[in-house]
């Protein structure tokens, strides 16, 4: 084997190797139930078509096998940050949900989901697969799969850097998905909360009343009327919310 064949095998593995530390993260790509070796085909198939994408003469692979060691440890790095801007995308979208549930009185009503091995709440899950199905109709996968071509070219393979620029870019992160999360789900909540100051002010008025008993089949009901009419509505923020999730990964993408 030559030497150019030797770095391009070593660059193609070290691109397989981001590739697949992504995939290991973002949620619908590792779905229980597909079997590893179809998921670890898929990383091969989308490491092979970036390749030819990256500039091989900004890549430096140094000698020795603890450098290369740290090359690797550096891609799984790389892409399991850019996997976690994703799937925490995603479980903001989740808590949402639960936001609602706690509203509604569903709190206590969960259902165990294989995906992540642990039980959610009913409307946690609701807006999780919404959110998941809107993605996929808008191909969000497709700019997915794009900003993580575009990594490449701005972290060439090998050339990641811990800074600390990265870490308070993911706290940053954090402050935006609890953000998106309660805007996600403030139209039903606002709505519930005025159901609750109404209980409240008819249980000061006629005491006799069983408010608990009333409420939280009120409280179910006009959620889900709520609910109803607010679903129509969320294209235009789930749109927002997956273009946002495209820029945070380019943006903490210029901090390695």
């Amino acid at each position: 084997m030559d030497l150019v064949t030797e770095l391009q095998m070593t660059i193609l593995f070290l691109v397989f190797i981001r590739i697949a530390s992504f995939f290991a993260v973002v949620p619908f790509f590792t779905m229980r139930g597909v079997p590893n070796l179809m998921k670890i085909g898929l990383a091969g198939l989308t490491a092979y078509l970036i390749y030819p994408t990256v500039d091989i003469e900004a890549v430096l692979i140094p000698e020795g096998i603890l450098n290369h060691v740290l090359l690797i440890s550096g891609e799984v790095m790389v892409g399991l940050v850019l996997g976690y801007v994703v799937l925490l995308v995603f479980l903001g979208i989740r808590i949402a949900g639960q936001m609602v549930d706690l509203q509604m009185g569903l709190l206590m009503a969960s259902v165990f989901d294989p995906q992540f091995g642990s039980p959610v709440t009913l409307m946690g899950q609701f807006y999780y697969l919404l959110g998941t199905v809107f993605f996929f109709v808008i191909n969000g996968h497709h700019s997915l799969l794009a900003a993580l071509a575009g990594s490449f070219t701005i972290v060439p393979p090998g050339l990641y850097i811990p800074a600390a620029a990265t870490v308070w870019s993911m706290m940053d992160l954090f402050y935006w998905i609890f953000i998106l999360a309660f805007q996600i789900a403030l139209p039903v909540v606002a709505v519930l909360l005025m159901v609750d100051v109404s209980l409240g002010l008819l249980a000061k008025t006629v005491p006799q009343l069983q408010v608990f008993m009333v409420g939280l089949p009120l409280k179910l009901g006009v959620g889900m009327i709520t609910l109803i009419l607010v679903v129509p509505l969320m294209a235009a923020v789930f749109e927002n919310i997956f273009n946002g999730m495209v820029t945070e990964m380019f943006k903490i993408m210029g901090t390695f």
